[in-house]
């Protein structure tokens, strides 16, 4: 018997009994698992060598190309056993179909077998947490006009600089700022403003 003919018949055998039903149950987040856990157990290496999990579809195998590891689900358990074992195989550096080639591949088989063959529970599914609709800052420009400044930023652009002058009731003497209204950046400007309208809440609780 050849070396090619063995291989088959030592393949098979370790996917013996498994039906077509439970060969397809394969699903992307399984077989993410199933990749992970077989690189880790035949490299040693905690790392996986793709960074993103991608399904595909048709006549397309599965296998990991540039930094990304493609499960085509269609094509069930075996398929994804196969194109896998070569992929890891071809990394350590041995021959395809060879002895240590065949140790990976029905090792794979019979990890599948162990943890994913029968699948009875379906893997529980995360729902995202609902994003929280960011609340829109307020500008400087509503900012000022709400506690009754203005804003003079014809410098901006060139400058970096923005006048906030203060608002109306709020004489030179109560002015904390006095002659110095620049502000260097928008941040600065809040703090101006937040000043100015803390200044005007002060006078209104007198």
């Amino acid at each position: 018997m050849s070396l090619q003919q063995d291989y088959i018949r030592i393949v098979r055998s370790a996917w013996d009994g498994v039906s077509r039903s439970d060969d397809h149950t394969l699903t992307l987040e399984h077989g993410r698992r199933y990749a992970a856990s077989y690189w880790k157990r035949h490299t040693g290496k905690r790392r996986v060598p793709w960074l993103s999990v991608k399904q595909t579809s048709g006549n397309r195998y599965s296998w990991v190309k540039g930094n990304e590891l493609s499960i085509n689900v269609g094509n069930g358990w075996e398929e994804l056993n196969h194109a896998f074992s070569h992929f890891v195989n071809r990394w350590l550096g041995h021959k395809p179909h060879g002895d240590r080639h065949l140790e990976l591949e029905r090792d794979g088989a019979l990890m599948i077998r162990e943890r994913y063959l029968p699948i009875t529970v379906a893997l529980p599914v995360v729902e995202p947490k609902p994003k929280k609709p960011r609340r829109r800052q307020e500008t400087i420009e509503d900012w000022a006009d709400r506690i009754g400044c203005i804003i003079d930023d014809v410098d901006y652009r060139k400058y970096g600089e923005i006048y906030v002058h203060p608002p109306y009731g709020i004489t030179e003497d109560q002015d904390p700022f006095r002659d110095d209204h620049v502000a260097h950046g928008r941040r600065e400007a809040r703090e101006l403003l937040k000043e100015y309208e803390h200044l005007l809440q002060t006078k209104e609780c007198v």
